[in-house]
């Protein structure tokens, strides 16, 4: 089974954001911004796979690489670990704020064992680890692309700015 099937379903990859937009039904803003920053996960993504070939950890092997990556897939990841990610966490920091450590935490964890589950169960060969050290190299990339993701989405959606003329506590206005 090579990649086909997989690049394939990139064109049904906005009903699976559609449904999370439904499930989790955002404000609108809040929908406009993880669509605005979705592109940070796609591009972090790019650059991990980039590193993670000239560091001999894992290349891909499959027709219509660009640079030896798979430029189509990063839409896949843009929409899905950017966008929808972004909308699950607006809905666990704002309905159930204390797990929102523990699913920031998992982030990496899932993405590193979807990572080798899918590669290992499906005998899938576009992927091809070099490396006995993939997963430390997985692992970062999944963390690096997710947190700052998420860290510039919480930035922009979840944190209000203060209104003008108004002073941070313990501090005097004469400093």
């Amino acid at each position: 089974m090579g990649p086909w099937p997989l690049r394939a379903a990139i064109p049904i990859l906005p009903i699976g954001l559609l449904v999370v937009r439904f499930l989790t039904r955002p404000p609108r803003m809040i929908w406009i911004r993880s669509l605005q920053i979705c592109w940070i996960a796609g591009l972090m993504n790019l650059l991990a796979d980039a590193a993670a070939q000239n560091l001999r950890l894992w290349h891909y092997d499959m027709p219509a690489l660009l640079l030896g990556l798979p430029m189509d897939l990063y839409i896949s990841v843009a929409l899905i670990y950017g966008s929808a990610i972004s909308l699950l966490y607006w809905w666990i920091a704002t309905k159930h704020p204390r797990y929102r450590w523990w699913f920031v935490i998992a982030l990496p964890f899932y993405g590193l064992c979807r990572d080798y589950l899918g590669t290992m169960l499906t005998g899938s060969t576009f992927l091809i680890w070099d490396s006995p050290l993939w997963w430390a190299g997985d692992f970062t990339a999944w963390g690096a692309g997710l947190w700052c993701t998420l860290a510039v989405f919480h930035r922009v959606s979840l944190t209000r700015p203060r209104p003008p003329g108004t002073r941070i506590r313990g501090t005097s206005a004469g400093q």
